[in-house]
């Protein structure tokens, strides 16, 4: 459904098992959803209504937003959560690896797939936190290109996941200004620095790593 001045969505004692909202801010309330299962590219407060119940998350992570702090301290626990997607935008000196502390507030969780797309820098202070100690069964991470915080990231989950796949597919943010040749160059050039950067950095051997 698509309605161009929509101001605010409230929704409360349905059975809806899932809700997708693609658009500017608007104010959305969600009350006594028993039955809600899947939210895609909600805020933090949103989350918050159905924290219990949730079994898939996709957030689409707007750094100008101040939604989601980077230290993600305030974030909800989700004890069912099975699948989580974040998408993040990046620059070459960025710091985002914080962000990984949401997968931890997944207890159940089983796919974690992190999706990378140029944009402006996210970073505003370099924080520091403990991020490691936990362990995931399968992550992903599409948009691999090798830059600073791609490598990060990638490293991390190097040492914190069982199995890991590296997807260097552009983001279909970043298609919008590539031509053909332009993402396939792109593609092979995240390709190469994974296989030749990455792989020698698996040493345990319940570790697997795929790059397609």
């Amino acid at each position: 459904m698509e309605c161009t001045e929509l101001q605010s969505v409230s929704l409360y004692d349905c059975d809806l098992e899932k809700f997708q909202y693609i658009g500017p801010d608007i104010e959305i309330r969600l009350n006594n959803l028993s039955k809600i299962k899947e939210l895609d590219r909600q805020r933090v407060s949103v989350i918050s209504c159905a924290a219990s119940t949730l079994v898939v998350l996709k957030l689409d992570i707007d750094h100008q937003r101040e939604d989601i702090p980077i230290n993600v301290s305030g974030f909800p626990v989700l004890p069912n959560v099975k699948t989580l997607n974040l998408t993040l935008p990046t620059e070459p000196d960025d710091t985002i690896i914080e962000y990984i502390e949401i997968g931890k507030k997944c207890r159940s969780l089983e796919t974690f797939t992190i999706s990378l797309y140029w944009c402006a820098p996210i970073t505003k202070e370099k924080t520091r936190s403990n991020i490691f100690g936990h362990y995931f069964k399968h992550v992903k991470i599409s948009g691999y290109r090798g830059i600073r915080s791609d490598v990060q990231i990638a490293l991390y989950v190097i040492g914190n996941a069982e199995n890991i796949t590296i997807d260097p597919s552009c983001h279909p943010y970043d298609l919008v200004g590539l031509s053909e040749s332009e993402a396939m160059k792109r593609e092979e050039a995240g390709r190469f620095h994974a296989k030749s950067k990455l792989s020698p950095c698996v040493f345990h051997p319940r570790v697997k790593l795929v790059v397609l």
